[in-house]
């Protein structure tokens, strides 16, 4: 028995056209949840659970977690559009120790990958893994982190991780649950053949001040609670190369972004680098307590990273803001 958990800002028809995705599913969905901040039109055979005002996506997550009565949870973002089978194909794969996420395609341009998961660099930062090649490219079944747009998990699974960091906000979020999950010995992994249509920057604006103050600021809280010693150490280092890479990227005139937002993204996480020091103290605390618990440690942690770093052109032609 499955539940989906929907969470959206807005409702409107991205909301409705991701229900009627859900309600077409190939097995049957015993529950449909929304978790929602401003008032929307409710349906039949939906429960929706009110939040006063946005609290960041986090908030929702664990809002639409609790008191599950189903074995499975999906978990979606409401500008997501299910291939009918795409359900059936993540209970093929999912169990009680692992997280499983489908292939999620550019809602507007279907036939490019909006991502397989994400890779992650040295520094903690994660970028979206296949970001706008063909829906025919393969890619590595295993995970370092989901993405946050659509993953199911076991009902008990998601109670063993713990709750979703609400201090993170927005942007993250799956990032810190995702490594939090690996240290407790669970694996993540790509479902190819299940299918998720997404519409980019739905529920967020693609780039930004916002954005990218959020982006690094919660980037170092998860480093810092999850991420090998040893690499936190060199982060500094890891972070000067790779904002380098990226800035020099970003700037270069084939791949500036149509919306002219470069600079301001950019100040954003030099902003973020800066915003993340009041946070840190209380990420080292959160991982004293998860360190006694964790079930992989440093060494094996930093191998099974250095397989899911991404291409250094990845870094220099950045598509993920």
């Amino acid at each position: 028995m499955i539940t989906a958990v929907v969470l959206t800002k807005q409702g409107g028809a991205l909301l409705n056209n991701c229900l009627i995705s859900i309600q077409q599913q190939s097995v049957s969905i015993a529950n449909i949840i929304v978790v929602h901040s401003f008032p929307c039109a409710s349906q039949e055979a939906v429960e929706y659970r009110y939040t006063a005002g946005y609290k960041g996506y986090s908030h929702a997550v664990n809002i639409g977690l609790q008191n599950l009565k189903t074995e499975y949870v999906f978990v979606l973002n409401d500008d997501t559009v299910l291939d009918h089978r795409c359900v059936e194909m993540l209970l093929q794969e999912v169990d009680q120790d692992t997280i499983v996420q489908p292939q999620i395609r550019f809602l507007d341009v279907p036939e490019k990958i909006e991502n397989t998961g994400h890779w992650i660099f040295s520094d903690g930062f994660n970028m979206a893994r296949g970001r706008g090649e063909s829906i025919t490219a393969e890619f590595d079944n295993q995970l370092l982190v989901f993405s946050g747009a659509a993953f199911l998990v076991h009902r008990k699974t998601a109670a063993d991780i713990g709750s979703f960091d609400e201090d993170l906000f927005s942007f993250g979020e799956d990032l810190d649950w995702s490594l939090r999950a690996i240290r407790l010995g669970y694996n993540i992994r790509y479902v190819s053949p299940s299918i998720v249509w997404h519409k980019l920057s739905g529920s967020h604006p693609q780039g930004g001040l916002k954005k990218g103050f959020l982006v690094e600021r919660n980037r170092i809280c998860a480093m810092i609670r999850s991420w090998p010693r040893e690499l936190i150490l060199r982060s500094s280092w890891y972070t000067a190369c790779r904002l380098s890479m990226m800035g020099l990227g970003m700037i270069s005139k084939e791949n500036t972004p149509p919306d002219g937002r470069v600079f301001s993204t950019a100040l954003g996480a030099m902003l973020g680098l800066i915003g993340s020091c009041p946070h840190m103290t209380t990420a080292y605390k959160k991982r004293k307590i998860d360190q006694l618990r964790w079930q992989i440690d440093d060494e094996d942690f930093i191998a099974m990273i250095q397989k899911h770093l991404p291409p250094k052109q990845k870094l220099w032609n950045p598509r993920f803001f």
